[in-house]
Parts: structure tokens; sequence; C-alpha cells
């Protein structure tokens, strides 16, 4: 998720590896030298930034420590994404919960991401529930190289090594990985302030951070991974993170209806268990026949 304050413009990153970064440690966004989140609310400033502080989708250039107000905490997904429908409220962002679910509750959760390395950008991939593996293509699970899970985060025990290249993809490999379902979260750094880093102790391997919303009062939440650990649902209270800091955004949209083949698989199984699935990177609710998306609305 990217702004431009100049013309208060919302857009998707163009590629899913693109990230602002600053300008002393480079990025992968066109016309690089306009892009600087350190440059955050600058008069004059025309180029993009995709660090934000929590919960600031009505003012995104908010670069300080005060108090916390929740009664005004907005989603960014309220906006019109130029590029996403341009309409508002067609998008929103996970809650802790929804990414826990993604990393760790749903059915083989742990061979359905791994930490990667992107057209040169380290990240991690994620899967969806249905996924064939492109013909050529290589996939290794992180959780089969030593990253396992301790409490409420995927740690390696056994290295202090950088594990991005636990799988490697070039642009095109991408590409056909892309289109076969697979999602890619870049390393996009960190900012207190306007300074941007990333590199974090204790591990000096590039950090990733992504906001959540929560709805408990008081507490936020996000995704982190460096490498060495994934922790998918940190939710603390306020006043023990820096919700000022600046850290990414991944919003997701719902679909109208759940896909025919999706709702087929479903169909068969009369059983009153509620159950969570994700399908062509949606995420779907089942309670016995019945199918709702994450707004709850019935889509079967």
């Amino acid at each position: 998720m990217q702004y431009q304050y100049i013309e208060n413009l919302w857009r998707l990153a163009i590629n899913q590896y693109d990230y602002i970064g600053n300008a002393s440690e480079g990025n992968v966004v066109e016309g690089a030298a306009k892009c600087n989140n350190e440059r955050i609310g600058e008069s004059g400033y025309t180029g993009w930034i995709d660090l934000y502080a929590w919960a600031t989708g009505n003012d995104p250039t908010v670069c300080n420590t005060g108090a916390i107000d929740f009664s005004k905490a907005v989603d960014w997904g309220t906006n019109p994404i130029s590029n996403g429908g341009d309409q508002p409220n067609l998008w929103r962002t996970l809650e802790t919960s929804e990414w826990l679910y993604i990393f760790y509750f749903r059915h083989n959760a742990d061979k359905l991401f791994a930490l990667a390395t992107v057209n040169e950008v380290p990240g991690c991939v994620i899967l969806p529930d249905d996924w064939q593996l492109p013909e050529e293509m290589k996939f290794v699970p992180s959780t089969s190289k030593k990253l396992t899970w301790e409490t409420n985060c995927y740690i390696n025990n056994t290295t202090d090594a950088n594990n991005y290249t636990d799988n490697t993809y070039t642009k095109t490999q991408w590409e056909t990985m892309e289109r076969a379902g697979a999602v890619f979260l870049p390393v996009t750094g960190s900012r207190a302030g306007t300074t941007v880093t990333f590199l974090e102790l204790p591990h000096l391997s590039p950090l990733a951070a992504y906001w959540a919303i929560n709805t408990a009062a008081g507490y936020i939440g996000y995704l982190a991974f460096d490498g060495i650990y994934l922790c998918p649902a940190y939710l603390v209270k306020a006043s023990d993170l820096g919700y000022y800091y600046g850290y990414a955004v991944r919003l997701v949209t719902e679909p109208s209806e759940e896909p025919e083949e999706a709702i087929d698989q479903i169909s068969h199984n009369p059983s009153p268990l509620t159950a969570k699935r994700i399908a062509n990177g949606h995420l779907y609710i089942h309670h016995g026949n019945q199918t709702f998306n994450a707004q709850g609305t019935r889509v079967k």
C-alpha cells in the first residue's frame, strides 16, 4: 500500500516485491530517487511512502509519539485505491487472528509459507489452500528448514544466518508462481520518526513488519519476520509498542461471491463445525452448509 501526499493519492504496489525504502538503502520502485519514507510529510515531496503509524488511514503522514486515540483509528482500506477500484471501502487490513490463521491454524499451514527472495528482494511467500506447484518450479516450506513453532512464533534455533535463501525466484519465475496464486510480502523495513532501517537486533537480518487492525480496546498488533523468526500475531498493549512506528500495510478485498469450484468442494460436507478457508486470496468462513465472506455476508 503506497501513498503520495502531494496528490492525496493511494495505490497498490505495481509488483508484489516493490517497496519504497529510503535513499540510502535503495529500492526496486521505478523512479527510486523520488521515493523515500524518510521524507514523510515533507512539504513539496512528490514521491511515495509505504510505512505508516498504526491505523492512520485518514492521516498517513503522522510522524510523532503523541498519545493514541483509538476512537479515531482508521483502516487504510477505507480510502479509494487508484488502481484497486478507485472507490472507498473496497479494501481492508487483516486482523491478527487472520494472520495467525494463515500461518498457523489453517490445514497444512506450516507447508504453505516460506521465506524467500523474489527479484533480489527478501520476503515471505504465502500459498493458497488449494496450491498446486507449477511445472518446473520449486517451493521449500521454511518449516522444513528448521523453522519451528514455539509458543507464538516460528523460530529457527539452528542458525544465525539469513534464511531468505530458502527459495529464490527471478522476476519471470515469480510471474509463474503469482499466476498460480502465490502471494509475496517483501521486506519493507520500519520507520522510527524519519529514520528508516532494514536491520534490527539481535539478528541483523532484513526485517519486515505489517500492521494488523484489531477491535480489542487498547491493543494493536502486527506480523513480523526477519529471516530467523516469523511472528504472525504480535498483539500487545499500545503502551508497550511504538504504534507511531512506521510499518507496511497489506490490504485484502472481499469477492462478491466464492468461486463455484471452491463452493463445490464443501457443498457435500454437512458438518455443523465452523471452519475458515482461503481461496484465490480471499478468506471464507464455513458453518455447516453455509459460507460467509470475512465481512459476514453470506455467499452460499
